[in-house]
């Protein structure tokens, strides 16, 4: 468990964006998408950044799926300096960093990344629980790279399984299928309401998926979080599938004015 607000704020308005799969290596990975929302939440004070998992293909050497490595155009070593890139040089202000399931294809992806954590962001195996503390207020979150639970009807049901079963997060926020959704409601037994986050990540062109009918959505690569302590039932924290517009939801309530 990490209070990862130790920088600040220690009061006020703060937010979060869930940057979805990355995947930086990927032909298909959206990168005018991914630099305006680097820029955006690296420009924006009290704005913090959290990597939801695979941030790169690194597909397996020794498997079937090797034969994708040779459809790609990023050799090994620029995909090593790219994923140095994001972690060091971005300039987002990382709160947390997961590991998903193309980040254990190998154990070497993780130990190199963990090499190149000279900031000790905290870097995890798949999921995290940690709470976001300020002066007057705190903040349960569950981030998992994807929780157990699928359905073809409901892209939540993962995460929603997790909160009925154990009701423990203000926030449950994961990526892995590549589509996004939101999630509100209020636990009447326990007087809160928790959110369930579904990031679509950044790989925007994937023929293998289109081959399955699963066609790209064009919005929520990355999902903003904005928390605002002491705030009345319902509005400690608000989500939004456009970065842009949580960072001025967040500047807004900084100002004094909301």
């Amino acid at each position: 468990m990490i209070s990862p607000l130790n920088k600040e704020p220690k009061n006020g308005p703060f937010g979060v964006v869930w940057f979805g799969d990355p995947h930086l290596d990927s032909n298909g990975c959206n990168w005018p998408a991914l630099k305006e929302h680097i820029e955006i939440t690296s420009e924006t004070p009290y704005l913090y950044g959290a990597n939801v998992g695979d941030t790169l293909d690194n597909w397996p050497k020794n498997s079937r799926l090797a034969r994708l490595l040779a459809h790609s155009d990023t050799s090994e070593q620029t995909a090593w300096k790219l994923a140095k890139w994001f972690l060091e040089d971005s300039g987002v202000s990382w709160l947390l960093w997961l590991m998903g399931n193309h980040g254990m294809f190998s154990t070497e992806l993780p130990k190199i990344l963990r090499e190149m954590n000279t900031q000790r962001i905290p870097m995890e195996d798949w999921g995290a629980r940690f709470i976001l503390k300020t002066e007057n207020d705190e903040f349960k979150i569950w981030a998992s790279h994807n929780f157990p639970g699928h359905s073809q009807w409901n892209t939540m049901h993962g995460p929603l399984k997790a909160a009925k079963l154990h009701e423990e997060a203000d926030l449950y926020v994961c990526g892995h299928t590549h589509n996004w959704a939101l999630h509100q409601e209020e636990s009447a037994s326990r007087q809160f309401v928790y959110w369930l986050v579904r990031c679509r990540g950044y790989k925007y062109i994937d023929e293998y998926a289109t081959r399955l009918g699963h066609f790209p959505q064009s919005i929520g690569a990355s999902i903003v979080t904005i928390f605002n302590p002491g705030a009345p039932l319902g509005q400690r924290a608000v989500c939004f599938p456009d970065v842009r517009q949580g960072a001025d939801y967040l500047n807004y309530l900084r100002s004094g004015k909301g």
